[in-house]
């Protein structure tokens, strides 16, 4: 499968617009290391369900989490996508993941992909945009999505990167973080479950995965093993965080998203014809 490199002398970025525009890696150069992953890498991933990658960063579009019965009902109407996971009868992360993406430039340090879908009917249809940049040792990734239905419609995104060795891992925030209870499809590590500390090592919130209220749009991950320090920080549509920590499997997720599961009632998720959301 096509893969497409932007680097400089700090980090590289490897994407693979064949499969969602995936960013299959990002690796950072450190004094007497050489290039070391920030990501699960394509080798570490297990068997993935239904072709979702299990590793590096993919994009979700145009919603994020997961729809029952692939089902989204708002004021403006009922839309359906396709289901993903049949078994489970879920529609799940968009439908941006798994269908190729056009490159329309490439340089060394910067790579810009679209990707459009419409429904059956055309009553849903977008063009999503994916501009990636580096600036030193920085990652700048902007997602546009924009209506190109006659209505307006219930959309959103986010972005899913997995992160290894949650045992030698620590997660930071600015302030603690207090679970949503909203969402049906949520898991808690106990009954009694309110939220995240500030400082946390992934490992003790084994099969988490929760939205969270509260997040300043800003979060460490400190990947102790790879001597690593990430900065992540988010913008626009991007507002929200979810928290997935996969059991049995020594990785974790932390998404910034547009909307917790099933949530596309939210007023900022009804765009309008014409219009574009960022994050």
């Amino acid at each position: 499968m096509q893969k497409i490199l932007i680097s400089n002398n700090q980090v590289r970025a490897e994407f693979q617009p064949q499969w969602g525009g995936l960013l299959s890696a990002l690796q950072f150069n450190l004094p007497k290391q050489n290039w070391v992953d920030a990501f699960v890498t394509e080798s570490q991933k297990p068997v993935s369900g239904n072709g979702i990658p299990f590793f590096g960063c993919f994009l979700m579009v145009p919603f994020a989490n997961r729809l029952f019965d692939g089902v989204a009902q708002t004021e403006t109407g009922r839309f359906e996508f396709p289901l993903q996971l049949e078994q489970e009868n879920l529609a799940i992360h968009g439908t941006g993941w798994d269908q190729p993406w056009d490159v329309i430039d490439h340089k060394d340090n910067q790579l810009t992909m679209v990707h459009a879908w419409a429904s059956s009917d055309s009553r849903y249809a977008f063009e999503t945009q994916l501009h990636a940049h580096l600036q030193g040792s920085t990652l700048l990734l902007k997602l546009a999505l924009t209506n190109l239905a006659d209505g307006i419609l219930p959309m959103g995104m986010g972005f899913h990167p997995w992160f290894s060795d949650i045992d030698h891992s620590e997660v930071r925030f600015e302030d603690e973080l207090t679970a949503n209870r909203e969402s049906p499809w949520s898991k808690y590590p106990s009954p009694d479950f309110k939220g995240l500390p500030k400082t946390f090592n992934p490992a003790l919130f084994n099969g988490l995965d929760s939205t969270f209220d509260g997040w300043n749009k800003r979060a460490q991950i400190v990947l102790k093993s790879k001597g690593l320090l990430l900065e992540m920080s988010a913008d626009g549509a991007t507002d929200t965080l979810h928290a997935f920590v996969m059991e049995e499997n020594d990785r974790f997720c932390l998404e910034p998203v547009s909307h917790k599961p099933g949530d596309l009632n939210r007023s900022k998720c009804q765009v309008q014809p014409g219009q574009t959301i960022t994050g």
